[in-house]
């Protein structure tokens, strides 16, 4: 069924009965319908447009990209489609722009560095193609960048460096390659990275241990290769490391050890020599593990690759982990989630 246009609400009619006053659109989550129309270039005065969760369809109007004074533009979860306009450059004052979940196509504009304000920028979710451009990481005030679920390509700029408040890098599922940058322990204010499901290659950056205020690490389903930096165990509040099904070797390093705060470790996949696992008992909020597909997980003693077996063999529950890592260490019998014994462990 067909529902509301914009210009049939109250919110839009009262704009409209004095266009100079109006500093705040708000028409979120309404079931409305139809384009955003070209007369919102009238409300010249407007700082606040939100309206997200409707099903609006057609362009962004250029008109929309002339409202100078706007601090603040939601309209994700819509259907709109076309390019992001090089004249959203001209928003200098805007500190968030929304525009995920929608048809979005093209290339991100260059000119999305002029905005100096912006503090976050969530464009995931649409059909944007091209590289990421080096201007963003420019914004002295940009805390969150989230680019996931894209079409983008090339390289993550050595640039990504300079964005010294950026706490939310996220650019999974998308076709990224090249390296991540050795200098990314820079970035001391992260919190959370998301990379995957991209066709980034080469080692995992030994700085990742300065980002001290770090809690999620996540790479899984790339090309990285080489070992896990021992430098990890200093990154102190990290509770996901993220890595499965990519080409890391060696072993793990005991340094994982003294990641108290470690709630998930996801190393599946890999080419990881587990025959001498660092003491995760001691972690105690470890509650979930998945470190199946790997060269060898138990003792040279049981003279085959196998692999822990749960009902879940991803999940373990923090009480599990006595029973694990006694099999583990002294080829003891395990028993499961479920309370059956395992007598033979299996690949």
């Amino acid at each position: 069924a067909r529902g509301e246009d914009l210009e049939e609400t109250l919110a839009w009619r009262t704009c409209f009965e004095d266009i100079f006053r109006c500093r705040t659109l708000r028409f979120s989550k309404r079931g409305l319908t139809g384009t955003l129309p070209a007369s919102i270039g009238m409300l010249t005065e407007l700082q606040v447009l939100d309206g997200f969760g409707n099903r609006l369809t057609g362009t962004l109007p250029p008109e929309l990209f002339q409202l100078t004074k706007l601090e603040h533009v939601d309209l994700e979860t819509n259907f709109f489609t076309g390019t992001l306009s090089p004249e959203v450059g001209n928003l200098f004052r805007l500190t968030q722009l929304w525009l995920k979940d929608n048809g979005l196509s093209g290339t991100l504009p260059a000119s999305l560095g002029n905005l100096d304000r912006l503090q976050r920028l969530f464009l995931d979710q649409n059909r944007l193609s091209g590289t990421v451009p080096p201007e963003l990481f420019e914004l002295p005030d940009l805390m969150s960048l989230q680019l996931n679920f894209n079409n983008l390509t090339g390289t993550l700029p050595e640039a990504v460096c300079g964005a010294r408040r950026l706490q939310e890098l996220n650019l999974w599922q998308n076709d990224l390659t090249g390296t991540i940058p050795n200098c990314l322990g820079q970035l001391t204010s992260l919190k959370k990275i998301d990379l995957d499901e991209n066709r980034l290659s080469g080692s995992l950056p030994a700085s990742i241990g300065d980002l001290l205020d770090l809690q999620v690490f996540a790479a899984s389903q790339n090309e990285l290769t080489g070992t896990l930096p021992p430098e990890l165990g200093r990154a102190g509040l990290l509770q996901a490391l993220l890595l499965q099904n990519n080409g890391l070797e060696g072993t793990i390093p005991e340094s994982i050890a003294e990641l108290k705060r470690l709630e998930g470790i996801h190393l599946g996949g890999n080419k990881l020599d587990l025959s001498a696992l660092p003491q995760l008992d001691k972690l105690p909020g470890l509650a979930d593990l998945y470190l199946n597909e790997n060269v060898r997980i138990c003792p040279t003693a049981f003279n085959s690759s196998c692999a822990v077996v749960s009902p879940e063999p991803w999940e373990y529950s923090a009480e599990s982990w006595e029973a694990i890592t006694r099999v583990i260490r002294k080829s003891e019998p395990l028993v499961t989630l479920d309370g059956s014994s395992v007598d033979v462990l299996r690949p």
